[in-house]
């Protein structure tokens, strides 16, 4: 999704088959296993030592599964990656491309990078502008794949250059997205190795608020910070928005005694409007209306969540 402003929240759920998917790490898991089986399968020409410089000058090319030495009259240079580069990202900026175009065209810039063995600050900004992308359009497998390569690759330049490992790139930013990242995938161990780190970064206080939020069920705090985010980690938020949005509601429901006003819902849930609102839980089949529709009935809606598996659910 190119803005997190857009909700796009209540469109993936009518996509899914079901209201509850599949566990969200275990199907991303499966899908990081198989691209990654992919990628090494495709790759396995990089074992060569041969330096290769490459003299093709295409801004775009698309991407080709080699199965020998590469032809350097098809490989680009570093000078003419870089206008290929800004040429697509360009082209993202201003809705002239979808996401299965773009993807492909770093594919085919990080081959290029590969096989002419160019590890430096160009190649982070290559992985990091993929990775931000895949972030925001929900592709969690290729942004996996984008972010091993880019945490060796800020350890290497790190130690090559003899600077804090921290100045290479973007890596607090991007250090910021995955604790919220991997708050929402429940995955401790990987967090416990960047908790620790930038603590007096904005942005990482950002996500540290976040997930603190999350985890204690302060969600009048949680879709404040939510609408306050920027593009990048607004479209993280999204992709579990829904998951939040029932939690949320379930502990309302616990909570009050009284009925609510749904004007008050909508907004204190971040959605566009009532209507929209009133949607997302009519499908869900969540909660129960007053005959003006305009009042949440508290006593009538405390069943709905007790059956729910928040762990289950994509969203």
């Amino acid at each position: 999704m190119k803005n997190k402003k857009i909700d796009c929240s209540m469109d993936l759920a009518m996509l899914q088959i079901g209201k509850l998917q599949p566990n969200a790490t275990t199907q991303i898991k499966q899908q990081q296993k198989q691209l990654k089986k992919k990628m090494e399968e495709e790759d396995h020409y990089l074992q060569t030592n041969m330096k290769i410089i490459g003299t093709c000058e295409d801004l775009e090319k698309p991407y080709f599964r080699l199965t020998g030495l590469p032809d350097p009259n098809m490989i680009r240079p570093e000078h003419i990656l870089k206008k290929a580069l800004k040429q697509l990202l360009d082209k993202w900026k201003n809705f002239q491309a979808d996401y299965n175009f773009i993807i492909e065209q770093f594919r085919s810039i990080r081959q290029d990078l590969l096989v002419q063995h160019i590890e430096n600050r160009f190649t982070v900004q290559v992985y990091e502008e993929n990775a931000r992308i895949c972030l925001e359009c929900g592709d969690f497998p290729r942004y996996e794949s984008c972010w091993t390569m880019l945490g060796d690759l800020y350890d290497m330049i790190s130690i090559s250059e003899g600077k804090d490992v921290n100045l290479i790139g973007n890596k607090v930013e991007f250090d910021s997205y995955r604790i919220f990242y991997l708050t929402m995938l429940n995955k401790q161990d990987q967090l416990v190795k960047i908790l620790h780190q930038n603590l007096d970064d904005q942005r990482i206080k950002f996500a540290l608020g976040l997930r603190e939020s999350y985890k204690c069920g302060n969600y009048v705090k949680l879709f404040k910070d939510y609408k306050q985010s920027g593009e990048t980690m607004g479209s993280i938020i999204n992709h579990f928005l829904v998951r939040i949005r029932v939690k949320a509601l379930k502990q309302i429901v616990k909570t009050y005694i009284s009925n609510i006003d749904l004007e008050y819902l909508a907004d204190l849930l971040a959605f566009q409007d009532v209507e929209q609102f009133k949607q997302f839980m009519q499908f869900f089949e969540l909660v129960r209306f007053d005959e003006t529709l305009k009042f949440l009935l508290i006593k009538q809606s405390i069943n709905a969540f007790d059956n729910i598996n928040f762990d289950k659910m994509n969203e």
